[in-house]
């Protein structure tokens, strides 16, 4: 039997949030070891996929919410985000709709297909907090040294 309701927020991103409160803090939640520094992508990851892992893996290891067990989601999200950069390319080529021979017009079905890794990579993103929707309460210390902030990295100020 499947849990109901919402899924369980990390610990950690309640406090980086401030919806944490005791009376609802797992005390004996695993605690995985944040990474220091970006790891290097997987060797069998396309080029799409690793592009977006030293990107978004950036961001995440400067806020802390990457971990050596959140490798696995994050190569998936990477996956998924080059699927989705591929089947784009294949619909440019091609029409979205095609005539049936009794005249109708069909959807490919690449789009489908595009929609439902679409799909799978917001999921996985909002996960890993990633979705604007996911980084509006999360609240990190600005850094005192001469390090680029995050909204400089993601407006390429850098």
């Amino acid at each position: 039997m499947s849990d109901r309701g919402r899924p369980n927020k990390p610990t950690k991103l309640k406090v980086l949030q401030g919806t944490d409160r005791k009376d609802r803090v797992n005390e004996n939640e695993p605690k995985p070891k944040e990474l220091q520094q970006v790891p290097d992508p997987p060797y069998y990851l396309d080029y799409y996929a690793k592009k977006e892992w030293n990107r978004a893996a950036a961001h995440l290891v400067e806020v802390g919410l990457l971990t050596e067990a959140d490798l696995s989601t994050f190569q998936d999200y990477c996956e998924c985000h080059a699927h989705c950069i591929r089947l784009n390319k294949k619909i440019r080529n091609e029409e979205y709709e095609f005539v049936t021979d009794s005249g109708y017009y069909q959807k490919r079905p690449i789009v489908s297909i595009l929609k439902d890794f679409m799909d799978q990579k917001r999921k996985l993103a909002n996960v890993l907090g990633l979705t604007p929707s996911a980084r509006t309460k999360i609240e990190i210390d600005k850094p005192n040294d001469d390090k680029p902030t995050v909204e400089q990295i993601l407006n390429g100020e850098v």
